[in-house]
């Protein structure tokens, strides 16, 4: 009879494992937006039982862990011991406890794919589950949201539910899918893109096939109107064509006869895209002031209408009435009230240097009016950097400064594929002012759980030569 370690030896088996490992890598993908359960403010993931199958390999590889990770987890468990220790000596609310939540599941989804990593005898299925279930995901986002964008048919969240018979509602015709909003949603799609840069650069080896993926989401970001996200794109396209440019004049490697069309591709989307990120236009087709016309003009802007829907002449006049004060009220645009978040954020670090204001307080305190600017109901941070250090103080340093020396060691050594590590975190720390708060997405939780493990990867690759 087969003893207890045999039987746990069996179940954590590479044949195992990959199934138990990729089931939970999609159904960890979808998050809290289905099938999720909450307790008061504690929800439940729909991964959450399979998270409880992973605790016996945490407990067996923990002691293994390389340096790296072991750091990693530290600073984790930092995060997650602060919280705790705040939440004792002060009054708990929703956001605190929001909080702690979401550090748990940052830190179990860190030790699972690491753990996982480490078990794997082949390396190969590790890779295999993640690039597989990656895929699948942005596919699926992709197709649903470019299908919500011809049919105007949206798949709700529970911020769209909220806002139902408002003006919002009126004018969200953004694609969102099962996201809260569309920034939200946007965010994932090119978060995901990131991802795939680094753990699966065999598929994306053709600049077309990046710049066909880009151009996809640069319609998304117009349709969404997430200019954080379109910015994100530009830069991803700029890079490329440097490179390419680079590898031409250094190298003298001509890797694509057909050079004068990508390079017209680019500039095109350029002039296309800085048209609309200076709000002079969408574009030369959809802005036809018609009775079903997918824009309007207002004042000499073009504004989306409910998208290929007629909306009432009542409902009309009073989007026209929002979108005029919009227009007449400077606090009303949302750059402003992001650089008023930016200095309540400043004033509570100068407050609180050294502890911060604790966990999910960023929001309750601009909720409740204790800071200098008024946000309207815009409570939370939209800058990772000012919602970290603000919340977390010395903490929240050193996890920065760990970050920091990783990115260092990757420009010293010049490790094999540090190039687009090197450039998928500094575009996700971009993309990272575009949703309301950062640290408590479950994109951010996967992609530097797998980003701290590819530069692992490549940091032993680049030693063993």
């Amino acid at each position: 009879m087969a003893s207890l370690n045999e039987k746990i030896h069996k179940f954590y088996s590479d044949k195992y494992l990959y199934r138990l490992f990729t089931l939970w890598l999609i159904t960890f993908l979808f998050g809290a937006k289905i099938c999720a359960y909450s307790f008061s403010f504690f929800t439940i993931y729909p991964n959450f039982i399979m998270n409880i199958l992973f605790i016996p390999l945490i407990l067996k590889k923990i002691t293994s862990l390389q340096r790296t990770f072991k750091a990693y987890s530290l600073i984790l468990l930092l995060f997650l011991f602060y919280s705790f220790i705040w939440l004792a000596l002060n009054v708990k609310n929703q956001e605190s406890i929001f909080a702690i939540r979401s550090h748990i599941f940052n830190l179990l989804s860190f030790l699972i794919i690491v753990t996982s990593y480490l078990n794997f005898n082949n390396k190969n299925l590790f890779e295999k589950a993640i690039k597989t279930c990656i895929w699948l995901w942005l596919i699926l986002i992709v197709t649903f949201g470019l299908f919500e964008i011809l049919t105007g048919f949206h798949f709700e969240g529970h911020y769209t539910k909220s806002i139902v018979n408002t003006v919002s509602k009126m004018i969200d015709f953004s694609p969102i899918f099962i996201f809260d909003n569309p920034n939200d949603y946007a965010f994932n799609c090119i978060g995901l893109f990131l991802i795939l840069l680094f753990v699966d650069r065999d598929k994306l080896k053709n600049n077309w096939v990046i710049i066909s993926i880009l151009l996809i989401f640069l319609i998304i970001a117009i349709y969404t109107s997430s200019r954080i996200s379109g910015y994100a794109i530009l830069l991803l396209l700029l890079i490329i064509l440097l490179r390419f440019y680079l590898f031409l004049i250094i190298k003298k490697i001509n890797e694509n006869k057909n050079i004068f069309i990508l390079v017209t591709t680019c500039f095109i989307i350029l002039i296309y895209s800085n048209k609309l990120f200076l709000g002079k236009d969408y574009t030369n087709i959809n802005c036809l002031i018609a009775e079903n016309s997918i824009f309007e003009k207002i004042n000499g802007k073009y504004y989306p209408i409910n998208q290929f829907k007629k909306i009432t002449e009542n409902e009309k006049k009073e989007l026209y009435n929002y979108i005029n004060k919009k227009n007449k009220n400077p606090g009303f645009n949302s750059t402003d009230i992001r650089l008023k978040l930016f200095k309540n954020g400043l004033n509570l670090i100068k407050e609180n240097p050294i502890l911060g204001v604790g966990p999910g307080q960023f929001s309750v305190l601009n909720k409740n009016k204790k800071v200098p600017y008024d946000t309207g109901e815009n409570f939370s941070p939209h800058n990772f950097f000012i919602e970290i250090i603000s919340q977390y103080g010395l903490i929240a340093i050193v996890y920065l400064i760990f970050i920091l020396t990783l990115i260092v060691n990757l420009i010293k050594n010049k490790m094999k594929n540090y190039f687009w590590l090197l450039i998928s975190i500094i575009v996700f720390y971009i993309l990272s002012f575009s949703p309301s708060a950062f640290m408590y997405q479950p994109i951010y939780w996967l992609f530097m759980s797998l980003w701290i493990i590819y530069y692992q990867i490549e940091r032993e690759k680049y030693f063993a030569k």
